[in-house]
Formats: structure tokens, sequence, C-alpha cells
């Protein structure tokens, strides 16, 4: 499971909403390092880009978490 901590990862983003929550359904089933937590979903507007919604989780060892979800093929970032 992943160490308690207080900082934020970003393990994806999507264009929809309902995107990320399905996202997060298989992304959690797969990673202990995740297991007890809870995702938050982030709109973020880019202008001409468009709108994503980003995956986050919080309240968590941001490095350590990382490094785990990394060794097992999942994308992660630490956010600052």
């Amino acid at each position: 499971a992943a160490t308690s901590g207080n900082g934020t990862v970003q393990l994806a983003a999507f264009r929809s909403e309902a995107e990320a929550q399905k996202a997060w359904a298989g992304i959690s089933k797969k990673h202990s390092a995740l297991s007890g937590k809870s995702p938050t979903i982030v709109k973020a507007d880019l202008g001409a880009k468009g709108v994503y919604y980003r995956l986050r989780v919080s309240g968590v060892d941001a490095k350590a978490t990382c490094a785990a979800l990394s060794a097992k093929g999942q994308s992660c970032m630490v956010v600052k």
C-alpha cells in the first residue's frame, strides 16, 4: 500500500470526467499502492488544446508511490 503523506500524484489525463472515473476503477484494482485511496479528478481548461480531466491521488508519499506504480508499468507524475 502507498505510504501515507501529504503528496499528490497524477496518474493520467482524459477528455471526459467519465473516462477518468472508468480509468480509476481499473488502475486502483491493478495497483496495491493505491489501496484505500480515493481519486480526485481536476478539470483543466487548456485553451486551444481543450478541456482535460486530470486523475490524481492525494495523501500519499508522492515519490514512493510513483516509483511503485512506475515499476509496474503505470505512468505517474508528482504534482507540486
